[in-house]
């Protein structure tokens, strides 16, 4: 609590007066104001008139009815307005390989390679779409799940153990389909390309090797400044949320 108050102070930041309220929790037995706001004086000169409220607590039960209401809501806006991503991209797919499809047989038509160019910018935007969707997801399941998704971590590794295989390899026409064949060849392969020749001298003192001035290796050491700091926190993608730590 004291470095967060030694924190306050040297932020030079103020507490905003919370209107209406003196607690923002109680139960039987105890109030106490845990919500609080602070702002710079900068911040309070650009909102001059701003003003702070706690919203009112309501009950569990009407919470719950609310954000289900929410949820019915935003099924219902995302089906008017977005629809369904895959059948929508599996019709456009479909309409492509039809017009692909008759270009071995004639050359399309001026109106006809318009159309395809289109249906091909409308596919690559809604795949961009899904692929943010799927994204969103992704993130939100290993939120609630963390390291406890196991099947899926296991089921990526199993994917990428699939990829991964050598089920055969051909070398100066020669087919290798056994694991032994394949690990000897494999490992020729590489021994004779990373084998080191004796023959090749070499010397370091003629190469234009660059050095670091004195002040140079100095800055590698130095302290982040807070403009560096803030500089850097700002420049974070939009989908990453950075957390001070008190």
């Amino acid at each position: 609590m004291l470095d967060f108050s030694a924190f306050v102070s040297n932020s030079a930041l103020i507490e905003h007066t919370l209107q209406g309220r003196f607690f923002t929790w109680q139960n039987s037995f105890a109030r106490s104001k845990l919500d609080r706001c602070f702002m710079s004086s900068p911040a309070f000169t650009a909102w001059p008139s701003g003003i702070l409220k706690a919203l009112p607590k309501l009950p569990n039960a009407n919470l719950v009815i609310k954000l289900r209401e929410l949820r019915s809501a935003l099924k219902a806006w995302n089906k008017d307005i977005f629809g369904d991503l895959n059948a929508k991209l599996a019709t456009i797919q479909k309409d492509i390989s039809a017009l692909e499809a008759e270009t071995d047989f004639s050359s399309l038509s001026e109106q006809d390679g318009i159309t395809l160019a289109g249906l091909n910018a409308e596919f690559d935007q809604l795949s961009k779409h899904l692929e943010s969707l799927w994204h969103q997801k992704s993130r939100l399941n290993w939120n609630i799940n963390g390291d406890r998704n196991t099947k899926f971590f296991h089921t990526v590794a199993s994917i990428h153990s699939k990829s991964n295989s050598i089920s055969d390899i051909c070398i100066d026409g020669v087919s290798y389909s056994s694991p032994a064949d394949i690990k000897q060849r494999v490992q020729s392969y590489y021994k004779d390309l990373f084998q080191r020749d004796s023959s090749v001298n070499y010397l370091l003192d003629d190469l234009p090797i660059r050095s670091l001035s004195a002040i140079q290796a100095a800055s590698l050491s130095a302290c982040f400044t807070e403009e560096e700091i803030l500089a850097t926190l700002l420049s974070c993608d939009s989908n990453k949320a950075p957390t001070l730590l008190f």
